[in-house]
């Protein structure tokens, strides 16, 4: 995968914090990308095994399930 300034924000935002769990809208504010952007790099990311994902279990009935 090649370096991009998109890919580079993101990796930055998930070193601030190694330990941290991370979803979408949080990453989308930290890198400062747009969600058609940072949803298809994520996906690449995934897909190398660079990153891993979970959906989440909603603490409140009705409440969208979050993907870290």
């Amino acid at each position: 995968m090649q370096m991009t300034v998109p890919l580079e924000r993101v990796l930055r935002a998930f070193l601030d914090d190694p330990a941290a769990p991370r979803y979408g809208y949080d990453l989308m504010k930290a890198a400062s990308l747009q969600s058609g952007t940072l949803y298809p790099l994520l996906g690449r990311l995934e897909h190398q095994k660079l990153v891993a994902s979970a959906w989440e279990t909603p603490q409140q009935e009705g409440q969208r399930p979050r993907k870290y």
